[in-house]
């Protein structure tokens, strides 16, 4: 994991924050079937002759005459990048205020233990294939809050009722995958 970040002062109570936040991750739990029926087999000649016959897939198997084969291995990875920002007011005459941006990127071969990998491939073809935009990466988030301190606007037994209240409010969106 790594990351870098600069804080820079705007105003009398304004901060601009912007980071960089990577990390990398090796040896993931991976799932592979090892025993698939190889891609475009039905349409060579040489497996003509098992049309027809029970279960004829057992028989264009890299293990004939078995089924599927399930094997974990520790041959996952994944990154991530973001690139964070906030700008942030200070609590001053009752008001505070936060802004976040967040723009990532989460990449890697299975996003699950039990994703399937693609069967029957090089670990060449599995990075062209399987390597793409993991099932958590949300690549926009953007949140606000805030806290408004109401002024004092009364006196005497009023004042336990109309004075010292908050107005807050948090917000978040965020992006699809």
């Amino acid at each position: 994991q790594w990351n870098v970040g600069v804080q820079r002062k705007l105003l009398k109570n304004f901060i601009f924050d912007i980071a960089y936040v990577g990390s990398k991750s090796d040896d993931l739990l991976r799932q592979a079937q090892i025993n698939a029926v190889p891609l475009g087999a039905w349409f060579l000649s040489e497996n003509q002759q098992y049309k027809g016959v029970p279960n004829d897939n057992n028989f264009l198997r890299p293990y004939p005459g078995y089924g599927n084969i399930r094997m974990w291995d520790y041959s996952g990875y994944s990154n991530y990048h973001a690139l964070q920002t906030s700008v942030t007011r200070r609590f001053d005459n009752g008001f505070m205020f936060n802004a976040f941006y967040v723009r990532s990127k989460a990449l890697g071969i299975n996003s699950t233990d039990f994703t399937p990998g693609v069967p029957n491939m090089s670990e060449e073809e599995v990075r062209r294939r399987d390597y793409s935009y993991l099932e958590h990466d949300r690549p926009n988030n953007f949140a606000v809050s805030f806290i408004y301190q109401t002024p004092s606007i009364a006196s005497g037994p009023l004042a336990i009722a109309a004075n010292d209240w908050q107005i807050s409010g948090a917000y978040r969106w965020t992006s699809g995958r």
